[in-house]
């Protein structure tokens, strides 16, 4: 059973990563971001992505305490993507 669950939270936790990857391209492809505040604020958005794929890969060697806080870590870093994103978005 719980492996039943953490199976399905790493996926739906994949498919939110996934959209994310999606849209960091599309911004990447639309966005100038010769300026230096966008740039570094991309740079800082792309490792926390790639942190939080790090984190979703060890997901499945963990407890549920532990898998909990995993999931915690890495909705924290979806949110703060996708948010960085958004402001990418609106000043570009």
């Amino acid at each position: 059973m719980e492996e039943d669950r953490l199976k399905n939270l790493k996926d739906t936790l994949r498919k939110e990563l996934d959209s994310l990857v999606r849209t960091g391209e599309e911004l990447r492809v639309q966005a100038s971001l010769a300026c230096a505040d966008l740039r570094t604020e991309w740079d800082q958005l792309e490792r926390r992505l790639r942190l939080a794929q790090e984190e979703l890969g060890r997901l499945s060697s963990h407890t549920q305490a532990a898998g909990h806080e995993l999931e915690q870590r890495v909705r924290t870093l979806i949110d703060e993507v996708k948010e960085g994103y958004d402001r990418i978005r609106r000043a570009a």
